[in-house]
């Protein structure tokens, strides 16, 4: 199926009701790093297919998330597949970009549920995000045969629900 976001107005539906309409689609190809906002994805049982195709580990393997390394989300990765060319712009407007060449397979742990294969991924990338965080990181390529979602292939939040968090902050 295709998501889409509707760029207008709500329409009624019969008797009044709101017909629900997606607001808004985010992916993130890197997982911890920022997101996009395309106008159309095709979702599948797997989720969005370019959605967390790299993730970003620690120096011993460990997965890397937002709540200790908050200000990866910051970074803008920009993924193009047919290429096969990453580029991530970093708030300071440093760009690092290139094609993607991969290392060693590796198996990471995704909060205990299930273990992820990669591969490491070579050149600039990991060393950027390091210095950005001051920590030493690795930047993973998910195996084709595997995702990196953090539990499910996909979520969905109403208006309502985010209004809800936004007032009990």
């Amino acid at each position: 199926r295709h998501a889409r976001r509707r760029r207008r107005g709500r329409r009624r539906g019969g008797r009044g009701r709101a017909i629900p309409a997606v607001a808004r689609i985010n992916l993130a190809p890197v997982n911890s790093l920022g997101l996009q906002h395309p106008d159309a994805v095709e979702l599948t049982e797997r989720g969005v297919a370019e959605d967390r195709r790299f993730y970003v580990t620690d120096a011993d393997g460990r997965l890397v998330g937002g709540v200790k390394y908050g200000p990866l989300a910051r970074v803008r990765p920009e993924w193009d597949a047919p290429a096969g060319r990453l580029e991530l712009r970093f708030p300071d407007g440093v760009v690092v970009a290139g094609e993607i060449e991969l290392d060693e397979q590796v198996e990471t742990d995704f909060f205990r549920i299930r273990v992820v294969s990669g591969r490491i991924v070579r050149g600039p990338f990991a060393d950027a995000l390091s210095d950005f965080v001051g920590a030493r990181l690795r930047l993973v390529r998910v195996e084709d045969s595997d995702f990196a979602t953090d539990v499910h292939p996909a979520t969905l939040l109403s208006r309502a629900s985010a209004e809800r968090l936004v007032a009990d902050r």
